[in-house]
């Protein structure tokens, strides 16, 4: 059997296609793993500076730059993460939507195939039943001509 022009419902592109949205589904988790690794580490940064032993805070200058330098890092990273995400998630529902049409577009054909059937079958049907009528009509002519003519011979008999 050759495939229909236009379809893409051969077995490799399905392989395929499974083997991109396994892919797909292993990078989300990879994302989402890394986004909570982003977000331990944010926590961490949020804790406040340690105190020495005279109650003094033991950042200096410097360290408090570093820690908004790795925030800012780390919020640009948790965006990029965040949107790989929801891209990826988007993607799978986009590939679930594209099969459920796909499905349904099969279910369609297959009921057109039955339709077409079924009206291949009616239209033999309604050609018998037009042969039938015009039997039976040709059949109640010859009976109406039949009486007539008994008819006619009886009126024909009584008038002697």
């Amino acid at each position: 059997m050759e495939p229909v022009p236009g379809s893409t419902t051969t077995a490799t592109s399905s392989s395929s296609l499974m083997e991109v949205l396994e892919r797909n589904r292993t990078t989300i988790e990879g994302l989402e793993a890394l986004h909570t690794e982003h977000q331990i580490l944010l926590s961490e940064l949020e804790t406040p500076i340690e105190e020495n032993e005279s109650g003094e805070m033991k950042a200096d200058d410097e360290d408090v730059l570093l820690r908004e330098e790795k925030r800012a890092v780390l919020d640009q990273s948790m965006e990029k993460l965040n949107s790989g995400i929801c891209e990826s998630k988007l993607l799978m529902a986009l590939a679930s939507y594209l099969n459920q049409l796909e499905a349904d577009r099969q279910k369609m054909k297959a009921q057109v195939k039955r339709l077409c059937a079924e009206n291949g079958w009616l239209r033999s049907e309604l050609g018998d039943c037009q042969q039938q009528l015009q039997a039976t009509e040709l059949h109640l002519c010859k009976l109406k001509e039949e009486k007539e003519h008994l008819e006619f011979r009886l009126s024909l008999e009584q008038g002697e």
